[in-house]
């Protein structure tokens, strides 16, 4: 678990550096509750790195508000987080259509 901890911040300083606002969510809470409180801040995006990731040299990044979930080298999270923050936010719309306010 050491080694997980290390990746976690590290990926969390070079998010830091870039201005990106970062959380670290504790190891000692199941994925699931750590999904919902991020749902709950409205977090725009989540980084999964785990055991699977580690091996695999890849993080699982999710856009919490699509809950589009895509595979991402560790190298390039940086930089595809970036872009992303980049993009307009999508339109929500209401159960009528109309266009909502963007939070």
């Amino acid at each position: 678990m050491g080694r997980l901890v290390l990746l976690w911040r590290l990926a969390a300083r070079d998010l830091r550096r870039q201005g990106i606002g970062t959380e670290i969510s504790s190891h000692s809470i199941k994925l699931k509750k750590a999904m919902g409180i991020a749902s709950k801040l409205q977090v725009r995006y989540t980084i999964i790195i785990g055991e699977q990731e580690v091996a695999a040299e890849s993080y699982q990044l999710k856009d919490m508000r699509t809950g589009e979930q895509q595979s991402v080298s560790a190298a390039e999270i940086v930089d595809v987080i970036k872009k992303k923050l980049g993009e307009p936010a999508p339109v929500e719309s209401s159960a009528a259509g109309e266009p909502l306010t963007e939070r």
